[in-house]
């Protein structure tokens, strides 16, 4: 217990929260999340601390009365950085999320997190922009509260555009993000309300001027596949350069979740990371949209590939690897990356080390000359990298729940490796000769055969399905991609 006297709060107001018991237990945690931040003052039944510079009282008072959601303490972020690790922190160990930024920790108190920016666009001098801000923010982000609902045709399409009626969409993990607000450029790329869905498989129905002259010369009646932001939606206009007619052995299904995933497994895989025959790669997320691809690109270009894997107790993942038949072995990483444990072999039984002492089992000790990395495992993955110019190309932290991983540059020194960021989409916007490289060297290996559709086995029919889809995807059921069959029969437009 403290032994420094009670404070007399600095200002007039200051917050008093009435709880059953465990006040200090709550007040220790909320000091470790925020700067200028301290105890000073507690015993039995008082505790009164402050958190970034705000004097908060707890009362442990008994069971009389509770804490609600109706009150709120109420942090403006700086960056989604700070977005993600104050939700994790505060939702860890049974808190609940709620929508529009609230959330319930552990203890039973409500806060709300939100961008700084949000502020702004709340604000914004255009109140009809304003005005759509705030009710878009009052009806999201729990995914229990996705729902379809009814919005004008797209306009007829412009030069170099294309009206497509979609038949099928696939989903991402960054259409998950972006319905929490948890994406790092949502504010700058994504303003509420928004139409959720990128990547998409359809007929064009109607096409712009200059299309059928232009680079990619496309035609009424033409199967596409394509990525483009609103692909939950029954029609949708996109640019001609965002589309690709399907291969003629390829149905809706099989192409509805290529223009996104495999555009990025192509670019980390060949283009960053320079894969060549001979090569050691290994691939995290190995079952999922982008690492199906991955591993597919690294083993047509005759490199050996090493599966990455939460669990191999996931034996519908680990069979559908095996299938393929493009790893040459399989090793469990875990499911919480920020505590990696004990790892297996690639036979699926318990080892004695870590699972990068598998990879170098594996590999008879050499280690792998490229890291396919879109989980969050970058440490780790050093541990296992070929010593001198060994590449790991990061592509994403999707197991990671907000909580970036920390890594000292002097391993990397130490290793003499090479750590390389990709953005597909910004060099898609910024370098539209590295685009076409990618999707010539996806046209070949797609007409070669050396790439497979791989679509994950439970069906979701209609847009009314996308909010079962987007909760089996934050549950680590999918593998492959999630394909939502969109309902053709329907004569009003309908969009998520």
């Amino acid at each position: 217990m403290s032994t420094t006297k009670f404070e007399t709060p600095s200002h007039k107001i200051h917050i008093c929260l009435w709880f059953e018991k465990d006040g200090i237990k709550a007040a220790e945690h909320y000091i470790s999340l925020f700067n200028n931040s301290r105890i000073i003052f507690s015993d039995d039944t008082l505790v009164s601390f402050i958190i970034d510079g705000q004097q908060i009282t707890i009362l442990n008072g008994g069971p009389h009365y509770k804490l609600s959601p109706a009150a709120s303490l109420f942090i403006v972020c700086d960056g989604q950085e700070e977005i993600d690790r104050l939700w994790t922190a505060l939702t860890a160990d049974g808190g609940k999320e709620l929508q529009c930024g609230w959330l319930t920790d552990k203890f039973g108190v409500s806060w709300q997190v939100v961008p700084g920016s949000l502020l702004e666009m709340i604000n914004d001098p255009d109140e009809e922009k304003a005005k759509r801000t705030r009710e878009a923010m009052l009806k999201s982000v729990n995914l229990s509260n996705l729902h379809s609902q009814t919005i004008p045709d797209p306009l007829p399409p412009g030069p170099n555009e294309a009206l497509v009626k979609i038949h099928c969409a696939a989903l991402n993990h960054v259409d998950l993000l972006y319905a929490q607000g948890k994406h790092q450029n949502n504010t700058s790329l994504i303003r509420p309300p928004f139409t959720l869905g990128l990547e998409f498989s359809g007929t064009i129905i109607a096409i712009g001027d200059s299309i059928s002259s232009s680079s990619n010369p496309l035609s009424v009646g033409d199967r596409v596949f394509g990525a483009s932001l609103g692909a939950f939606a029954e029609r949708i206009v996109v640019t001609s350069h965002s589309i690709h007619r399907i291969p003629s052995a390829w149905t809706f299904e099989d192409a509805a979740g290529l223009a996104a995933t495999a555009t990025v497994a192509y670019g980390a895989v060949m283009v960053r990371g320079g894969a060549k025959e001979g090569q050691w790669v290994l691939v995290h997320g190995a079952a999922g949209g982008i690492g199906v691809n991955a591993c597919q690109i690294a083993k047509a270009c005759g490199a050996r590939v090493v599966a990455g894997v939460r669990s191999l107790e996931d034996w519908e993942k680990v069979e559908m690897l095996r299938g393929l038949g493009c790893v040459d072995g399989i090793v469990e990483t875990g499911g919480n990356v920020a505590d990696v444990g004990a790892g297996n072999d690639s036979t699926g039984q318990k080892g004695g080390e870590s699972w990068t002492g598998e990879v170098m089992k594996i590999t008879k000790g050499r280690g792998v000359d490229l890291v396919i990395d879109n989980v969050g495992l970058v440490k780790e993955s050093l541990r296992c990298l070929r010593p001198i110019a060994g590449k790991i190309v990061l592509v994403g932290f999707a197991g990671r729940e907000g909580v970036m991983e920390q890594v000292s540059v002097n391993r990397i020194l130490l290793r003499q490796a090479v750590v390389i960021g990709y953005r597909y989409g910004d060099t898609n916007r910024k370098d539209p000769s590295e685009t076409k490289r990618i999707w010539n060297g996806l046209a070949a290996l797609i007409e070669s055969g050396a790439i497979k559709p791989v679509t994950y086995e439970k069906r979701y029919r209609g847009l009314k399905e996308v909010r079962n889809a987007m909760a089996d995807l934050k549950a680590r059921k999918i593998y492959g991609k999630a394909v939502i069959y969109i309902n053709e029969n329907e004569t009003e437009r309908a969009a998520l």
